[in-house]
């Protein structure tokens, strides 16, 4: 009964150390594409914009202002042609306008 009770434990112990590092793994990954998203929106030079990208599980959010429209779609393509992202979502906003683009 005790070998089966530490044998339990330790696949216990095994289980939680490859989930923590599965979600650290994770993470990073996320970090790690919210940075290369971050490099693809400043080289793109949109106009008077101030947009911040936020990343969980492949999954981009992008926040913040540009100059017009066309730039939310311009944020959006660019961002979605980064290797590693599923899905873009945008509460962007014009400079012009307090309105919610796409």
């Amino acid at each position: 009964m005790k070998n089966s009770l530490k044998t339990l434990a330790s696949l216990l112990a095994l289980g939680a150390a490859l989930g923590c590092g599965a979600a650290r793994a994770a993470a990073t990954d996320d970090g790690q594409l919210a940075q290369q998203v971050q490099q693809a929106l400043d080289t793109a030079r949109l106009r008077h914009a101030d947009v911040q990208a936020m990343v969980v599980d492949g999954k981009v959010r992008l926040r913040g202002w540009v100059d017009a429209p066309n730039d939310v779609l311009q944020a959006m393509r660019l961002t979605a042609a980064v290797p590693g992202v599923e899905r873009v979502t945008s509460e962007l906003r014009t400079w012009r306008s307090s309105e919610r683009y796409y």
